[in-house]
């Protein structure tokens, strides 16, 4: 007779079958028709209840061993919590060793393929996001490229290229021909000075001379005063940037 589904017995109820399988006045088939369960489980029931008959002489001893059994757990537990935080401080140091000292695309080529470990979880540990892992650099166009030279031409060769006209005929003209203005957004204040930094004083003041209506810097010796500055060369691939420092 199987028993049936959902059914379920306490231990007090485990003990009493056991009980009476013990006294051995019914076979193990008619206690089982009985109550409606399996051989199997009241087999299952009498050895687990042969096994810890010694307990009921000697509670103390269960007490203890069960007490131990937790302790043990405990540190085990304790132990692979201490485990765990050394791997966080770990992992965190070595990923901000990687943001600074390897470059990005050095990282970027540290991801592979096939690996327990998932492209999200090998992204995150090296600091990079996975929108920039997928993308694939588009190269700009010859057409752009072209554009770019031509203006860069225009620019350099007619640098006093413009009208002496107000802004008022500007716009007039402007909204005439139906283009629209964009106008500057405000600045948004990004840094806050720190009164405690110090502030130090333009120290070439003193080497300004005066020429009629024009001012111009004047040093005498070399190896004093530098000058530095930053530009961009045009190439067939792009642009360059070239930056001097002139005594």
């Amino acid at each position: 007779m199987s028993r049936k589904k959902g059914q379920t017995y306490s231990a007090q109820q485990k003990t009493k079958i056991v009980l009476e399988l013990l006294k051995e006045e019914e076979t193990i088939v008619q206690i089982a028709a009985r109550y409606k369960i399996t051989s199997q489980s009241i087999t299952k029931w009498k050895k687990q209840f042969l096994e810890n008959a010694s307990l009921s002489f000697e509670p103390a001893k269960a007490v203890q061993k069960f007490k131990n059994e937790i302790k043990s757990k405990d540190e085990e537990i304790e132990e692979l919590q201490k485990q765990l935080g050394k791997s966080v401080v770990e992992k965190e140091w070595l990923t901000k060793k990687l943001e600074s000292s390897v470059s990005f695309k050095e990282r970027k080529s540290l991801i592979e393929n096939g690996l327990i470990l998932t492209k999200s979880a090998q992204c995150k540990l090296l600091g990079i996001s996975r929108a920039a892992h997928y993308n694939k650099p588009v190269p700009m166009s010859k057409l752009n490229l072209r554009i770019m030279h031509t203006i860069d031409e225009i620019a350099t060769d007619n640098s006093e290229y413009g009208y002496s006209i107000g802004k008022d005929r500007v716009l007039k003209y402007m909204q005439f021909m139906g283009i629209p203005a964009i106008y500057p957004t405000k600045k948004r204040l990004t840094s806050i000075e720190n009164q405690e930094h110090k502030i130090y004083e333009y120290l070439l003041n003193e080497d300004w001379r005066k020429t009629g209506r024009t001012k111009q810097i004047y040093v005498p010796t070399p190896n004093e005063v530098w000058s530095s500055d930053i530009t961009y060369i045009r190439t067939n691939g792009g642009f360059m940037y070239l930056a001097a420092v002139i005594d």
